[in-house]
């Protein structure tokens, strides 16, 4: 009789879970089969078009760190060389003798082919400049402007590097030579402003201290 009342409650229990398990394939498809669909439809990214925004990209920062401040010092230096060599070329340009005298150092360099330096008074390089000035000023025509005789933009400023010991002496390590590429125009006419301006201008420049010319 205990044999027979365990399986009549076995065959029960059976016979309750029949409902459930005959709803279980209703309820899998319709999931399987929004798992498939979902898979199928990924949204897919159009292409970019200039209507988009750009990609973001981060700005600069303006606060100066010790890499940034020796960048900064570097390019005010450059900037500083540059303009001075600017400002005494265009002295002697106007024929401003006592402009151009109160941008040269009193001891200075003559600067020769082939990084030769020889040093020289600014005396005797203010009287090699006025002879040549006087030279060019003798055709009566008015110098044309410094951006049609100089490339500008293509000015190199480097330290200097005499080819002989000698030519070392009196230089600082700040010293820079500024270095201006001549137009196919200024070939002409800076060569009679000076005999050494034929194919480049050369000017050396101290900007330490009070800015000056010290050779060219």
């Amino acid at each position: 009789m205990a044999s027979w009342a365990s399986r009549a409650t076995a065959s029960q229990r059976a016979r309750a879970w029949l409902p459930t398990l005959a709803l279980l394939p209703a309820l899998l498809v319709p999931a399987c089969a929004s798992s498939e669909a979902g898979r199928g439809s990924a949204p897919q990214r159009p292409p970019l078009t200039d209507l988009d925004p750009a990609p973001y990209r981060p700005v600069p920062t303006t606060a100066a760190g010790g890499g940034d401040t020796r960048a900064l010092a570097v390019t005010s230096h450059v900037d500083s060389a540059v303009q001075l060599a600017l400002d005494f070329i265009a002295a002697v340009r106007e024929a401003d003798m006592p402009r151009a005298r109160a941008l040269m150092a009193d001891e200075m360099f003559r600067l020769g082919e082939r990084d030769f330096y020889r040093p020289m008074t600014a005396n005797v390089a203010l009287a090699q400049l006025q002879q040549a000035v006087a030279r060019a000023r003798s055709s009566g025509a008015r110098p044309a402007p410094l951006a049609r005789l100089l490339q500008l933009q293509q000015a190199e400023v480097s330290p200097p590097r005499p080819s002989t010991p000698q030519g070392q002496r009196g230089l600082q390590p700040s010293d820079s030579l500024v270095t201006f590429p001549i137009t196919a125009e200024g070939r002409v006419e800076l060569a009679r402003w000076y005999p050494g301006w034929s194919t480049r201008v050369r000017i050396l420049v101290r900007t330490n201290g009070t800015p000056r010319v010290i050779g060219f």
